[in-house]
């Protein structure tokens, strides 16, 4: 007598295939995967917690999740996993989670709510480390409020370029020094006005900066005016790093030396009359 177990072998082939997708994903994944009651307690959390906040799984076990966010993000986060009784998924605010080397890391979590799913019976936490992301935006914050601050007290025009969209932003010098009207430009205007001469010396200087991971970058260079004439100007410029280490921030200001320069060309002439 023949049995036909074809759609058991299948169903069996498949839920060993879920099996995997589920190691991939929760196991092996980069995203920490835990499992909380109502209380915020944990009742499951993924092995990944070792990889990214250096504690092993189990010592999640039994404890609350609140007890290991900063003081000063606790209370909004409270606030945030309360909002689950009405609805299904929240994504919190980013919030400080204390690791295994008791340093604060920066943690962004989607929970959904599955207290009702037989299969889960918990709040899913889905979790992954942003302290980069968000060190870089602390420190382009503290950047710009510097050059805004620089931007009052100083007669260099200072540009904010963001390398993402192409767009510069300048004080007011950009006005009094070169006579342009507006404020924001792009990188491509930027380059129509230096120098023909100078513009590949200048974009071999960045290029090399960026390729060192060097931060600091002086050059000096000819600029046109509104009016057509050409200033020589000394630019200092900082540049911002992303986790990748790829380039999407840089600011700096502009000097003009063109009355220095002058005088130097003056005296080098007389030097060789």
């Amino acid at each position: 007598m023949a049995v036909d177990q074809t759609e058991q072998i299948e169903a069996e082939l498949e839920l060993a295939k879920s099996e995997q997708r589920f190691k991939a994903l929760v196991q092996d994944g980069s995203d920490l995967i835990a499992i909380l009651n109502d209380y915020g307690v944990y009742k499951y959390v993924s092995p990944t917690a070792k990889r990214i906040l250096g504690i092993e799984a189990d010592q999640f076990l039994g404890k609350n999740a609140f007890d290991f966010i900063h003081p000063d993000d606790k209370l909004l986060t409270e606030r945030q996993f309360i909002l689950l009784a009405t609805k299904k998924q929240i994504k919190l605010p980013a919030f400080r989670f204390l690791n295994g080397k008791g340093e604060y890391r920066w943690i962004e979590t989607i929970l959904t709510n599955l207290l009702d799913d037989p299969s889960v019976e918990g709040i899913v936490a889905n979790s992954r480390d942003v302290t980069q992301q968000i060190q870089n935006k602390l420190k382009t914050k503290e950047l710009l409020n510097r050059f805004n601050i620089v931007s009052k007290a100083t007669s260099d025009a200072i540009w904010d370029w963001d390398i993402q969209t192409g767009k510069m932003q300048w004080n007011q010098a950009i006005h009094t020094v070169f006579g342009f009207r507006s404020r924001s430009y792009t990188i491509e205007w930027w380059e129509q006005h230096v120098h023909p001469e100078d513009l590949g010396n200048v974009k071999d200087k960045f290029k090399q900066l960026i390729g060192s991971k060097k931060s600091r970058l002086q050059m000096e260079y000819r600029f046109r005016c509104a009016d057509g004439n050409y200033k020589c100007v000394l630019d200092r410029s900082f540049v911002i790093f992303d986790q990748k280490a790829q380039p999407i921030r840089m600011i700096g200001s502009m000097q003009d030396i063109t009355e220095r320069i002058s005088h130097i060309k003056a005296i080098e002439e007389k030097i060789h009359a």
